[in-house]
């Protein structure tokens, strides 16, 4: 991301320093416009709308599947393989 840029090691201590602000927390938002002001190279998903569409299923899905079943973690990777905890009940 930062191969050719200017000052990048300075850049990237201060991209990771506010982000490691969050104390370890899982839950804290870093929105487009904090991101992009950090010196992030992000996108705004709402600029591919067919790109946008796919990762809502996405996340639909994983939302549905994980506030509907005992399923806790879901990692799955490009080529299919999946790996999947369920929670005992």
């Amino acid at each position: 991301m930062f191969k050719d840029t200017k000052n990048a090691n300075e850049i990237i201590k201060n991209i990771v320093s506010y982000l490691n602000k969050n104390n370890k927390s899982h839950s804290r938002h870093f929105s487009y416009s904090d991101c992009k002001q950090l010196g992030l190279n992000v996108t705004a998903l709402e600029e591919d709308q067919e790109l946008q569409e796919l990762v809502l299923s996405v996340h639909h899905a994983s939302t549905i599947t994980l506030n509907g079943t005992n399923v806790s973690k879901i990692i799955e990777n490009h080529l299919g393989s999946c790996y999947i905890i369920q929670q005992n009940t």
